[in-house]
């Protein structure tokens, strides 16, 4: 927590802030950021462990 700027010595506090939190806001919040505006989609392709072999081949 005290990297991210919040002191250990109001743990009491935060936790209680955050309990007040409602569904409502939550799911506000979700809607406001979580769109297709704002997608962004990953393909990871793993390598081979022993160096051997070939990746598998991408898929779309």
């Amino acid at each position: 927590m005290e990297m991210s700027g919040l002191s250990h010595t109001k743990i009491d506090r935060i936790i209680e802030k955050l309990g007040s939190v409602t569904a409502q806001q939550v799911q506000a919040v979700a809607k406001k950021y979580f769109d297709d505006e704002q997608l962004t989609v990953a393909t990871l392709v793993p390598l081979p462990l022993s160096g051997k072999g070939t990746p598998p081949p991408l898929r779309h």
